[in-house]
């Protein structure tokens, strides 16, 4: 068996690249999936870990807490991580205005440069 067929066809390759495509989103959400799973994990353990320390914060450590703590994380963690993307999303967006203006610096700084070698040059 051949990794890419002899008679490759528009099909095919069109099968491969969403074949490509579903493998980087399922590894995408799976690494979202776990991340998600140990923020609340984390804020499952808050009520109890605080209790084992004695923080001194009044907070009861129970089931109930211990899941509304898990719950807030959760959502803590995946609001961070939508604002991540947004961020993110903008960012690509903008990069040709970001890029234009960043090389305007560029040359304005050259210029400067080069005035103030012109004038060391000169004052020797």
């Amino acid at each position: 068996m051949q990794l890419i067929p002899a008679d490759l066809t528009s099909q095919t390759a069109f099968v491969f690249i969403i074949f490509i495509l579903f493998v980087a989103l399922a590894y995408k959400l799976f690494k979202l999936a776990f991340s998600a799973a140990v923020a609340a994990a984390v804020g499952f353990s808050f009520p109890w870990i605080n209790q084992f320390l004695k923080l001194g914060l009044p907070v009861t450590a129970d089931v109930q807490t211990s899941l509304l703590f898990a719950a807030a994380a959760l959502a803590l963690f995946l609001a961070y991580e939508f604002l991540h993307y947004i961020i993110s999303f903008f960012k690509i967006i903008t990069w040709p205005l970001r890029s234009y203006f960043k090389g305007k610096e560029k040359a304005k700084m050259k210029k400067l440069e080069k005035e103030v070698e012109d004038l060391e040059r000169n004052k020797k």
